[in-house]
């Protein structure tokens, strides 16, 4: 019954949820924001900044949140060889940590 009221609501009210969020969030100022944030990290940081990147991911990965927008901004601010490269470690990184912790905590005794 919540799930219809729900969607009732939203169905009925979908252009001013929408302006809502548009008023909160403005896409286009989070979007240079971030291209100018990684263009930094990658021209400062060089390689530690791609460490820094995967390090990231990783921990992003492990705690099990979508991944998809950080892999996309790492491919427009690394390019798109090193974007692969370091998303690939990242996600490894992640994956790796997720296992160790998992056969730790579920071991059986």
């Amino acid at each position: 019954a919540l799930a219809v009221l729900v969607t009732f609501v939203f169905v009925e009210h979908s252009e001013n949820i929408a302006a809502f969020f548009a008023s909160v969030f403005d896409a286009e100022r989070f979007k240079k924001w971030l291209l100018e944030t990684l263009t930094k990290i990658d021209r400062d940081g060089g390689w530690s900044g791609m460490a820094l990147y995967s390090l990231s991911l990783a921990l992003w990965e492990f705690a099990g949140l979508s991944t998809i927008p950080l892999e996309t901004a790492a491919g427009m601010a690394f390019g798109m060889g090193r974007g692969i490269a370091a998303n690939a470690l990242g996600k490894l990184g992640g994956a790796m940590l997720a296992f160790g912790l998992g056969r730790i905590l579920f071991e059986e005794k």
